[in-house]
């Protein structure tokens, strides 16, 4: 069997360093592109010089940089992207542009190569859809056209359809994975925009967790390792050609449910006594223009069907890896925003 080569744009982000690192170790020769330097590597450092890595900084909105990373890939796992509701609500224009052009860079490179793209989309792009679970085929349904909140959920959703367009029209092999909530240590500690990390935050902090609202929102969270081996599946699975799967974890919780449940980890480990929660209004975190959803969770018959993904560490246990991680680890080397 030939040696298998993989491209992960956005590799040095949360989910893609810890993809990165997934490949590596089953044997893929790894071409990350990120624009942060090496001292940013964080989760992925120790891999730097080794003859199957090879880490390119550089942007995926720029041909040339694109050309160079992919040039040898089988699959390029596409996780580049300007990230989070809260940022994309402060630059919309910067937001539609490096998506869309990034995404066009990847198609028409990975066309010239009849490279596999796996594209990481979000549940986001349900948008304001009240049902339960979300599936793949499911409408999206947006706000106005005025309302900034969605403008993420509307640019990830035209790339997964300039995904399906190059599969129709090219037959470039083309899989969309939306991903629903992941967590794990090292994610968003410096610039925390999600609610785990926000919470872990505090706690390595000594401050009352901040829960938005009454807590009565819930969502599904999945643990690293779980989203990594349904993004791998994603790769490696033929059927899965010309298809969108949510990847994610389909055990639901309040947020509130989710603050106690945290703290009660972090006493057992030693970590916090006696913190609580204070509750705080949307605005004060996500800022004025966001807007909440009351509860996300995934469609996971799909993806279980096809791909043979099941998610397989339950929230109490990934959540006590992620804070066992924090106390004995420490609060890690800065890790990339994409991915």
């Amino acid at each position: 069997m030939s040696e298998r080569k993989a491209c992960v744009t956005g590799g040095a982000g949360f989910i893609g360093a810890f993809l990165s690192r997934r490949l590596w170790s089953e044997g893929w020769h790894v071409t990350v592109l990120d624009c942060c330097g090496q001292e940013d590597l964080g989760l992925i450092a120790d891999l730097l010089g080794h003859p199957r890595f090879r880490f390119l900084r550089g942007d995926a909105t720029v041909r040339h940089d694109v050309e160079d990373a992919a040039s040898e890939a089988d699959v390029i796992f596409h996780l580049a992207s300007v990230v989070g509701v809260g940022t994309t609500i402060g630059d919309p224009i910067r937001t539609i542009r490096n998506n869309i052009d990034s995404m066009f860079h990847v198609l028409e490179v990975a066309r010239r190569r009849n490279s596999k793209v796996v594209f990481s989309s979000s549940a986001d792009v349900y948008g304001i859809l009240d049902k339960v679970p979300l599936e793949e085929e499911d409408d999206n349904l947006y706000a106005g056209p005025h309302v900034r909140r969605w403008v993420y959920a509307r640019v990830k959703s035209l790339e997964e359809q300039l995904c399906f367009e190059y599969w129709r029209r090219y037959n470039l092999p083309t899989v969309v994975v939306r991903y629903f909530n992941s967590y794990g240590y090292g994610m968003d500690y410096y610039f925390p925009r999600r609610v785990i990390p926000l919470f872990v935050r505090n706690i390595l902090e000594g401050r009352p967790l901040e829960v938005v609202g009454d807590g009565s929102q819930t969502r599904s969270f999945c643990y690293i390792d779980d989203m990594v081996h349904g993004t791998m599946l994603a790769g490696e699975v033929p059927e899965a050609v010309g298809e969108v799967f949510n990847i994610g974890n389909d055990e639901e919780i309040t947020i509130l449910g989710l603050a106690r449940k945290m703290l009660a980890i972090a006493e057992e480990l030693g970590m916090a006594q006696g913190l609580g929660w204070r509750h705080v209004t949307t605005g004060a975190v996500y800022g004025e223009e966001f807007e909440d959803i009351h509860r996300r969770v995934p469609g996971l018959a799909k993806s279980r069907r096809v791909l043979g993904y099941q998610p397989r560490v339950p929230l109490d246990e990934g959540l006590r890896r992620t804070l066992r991680a924090y106390r004995d680890h420490g609060v890690p080397q800065a890790v990339g925003v994409a991915g």
